[in-house]
């Protein structure tokens, strides 16, 4: 069962950044909250998966497990909230013409909407009372502007959630190696 508001705001403080580690010190002050109930929480995350722990001295490190699918679950949820916070600028008419879209993933960045297709020949301006730039990328290019930018930290998926994972798993490595 995808859990309570509490496990949500957890992983809200990972998928702030995806790279980065985080004691459990460190998301109970995030999160203001005190650390032996976050302690609990963490832990219970940790048990089912959902949260990797390593061992670092006498304590230990968290990151997000994208193996699980509970955890894809969780940043799924979080990436729909984030997708309604940062949408809520564009009409409902923009909204719309991106249902439309034939694409593996549309995503919003830098204040521009972006689609991943097959090709990335292709560009145009959604036709609203307000031409927004639709940019269209392939899967390459998508996966370099995920290693190679802020994206992590400065987006919203607005369409297909799970291609966005499923390319996040596919680069894993090569995001990590950013990290450090």
């Amino acid at each position: 069962m995808v859990g309570n508001l509490l496990d949500q705001k957890i992983i809200q403080v990972f998928n702030k950044d995806l790279t980065k580690f985080y004691s459990i010190n460190s998301i109970a002050k995030k999160l203001n909250k005190a650390y032996p109930h976050i302690n609990q929480k963490v832990n219970a995350l940790i048990d089912e998966g959902i949260i990797k722990k390593q061992v670092f001295g006498k304590s230990y490190i968290c990151s997000m497990n994208l193996e699980s699918d509970l955890a894809i679950a969780y940043l799924t949820i979080d990436e729909i909230q984030n997708k309604q916070k940062n949408t809520k600028t564009l009409s409902k008419k923009i909204i719309d013409n991106i249902k439309d879209i034939d694409a593996k993933c549309v995503f919003l960045y830098q204040k521009k909407i972006y689609a991943v297709s097959e090709t990335s020949t292709k560009s145009s301006d959604i036709k609203t009372e307000k031409s927004i730039p639709l940019h269209f990328i392939d899967e390459e290019k998508f996966k370099e502007m995920i290693i190679k930018t802020d994206f992590l930290t400065n987006h919203a998926i607005i369409q297909n959630f799970e291609y966005y994972f499923s390319t996040l798993k596919k680069i894993w490595g090569e995001i990590r190696l950013r990290g450090i």
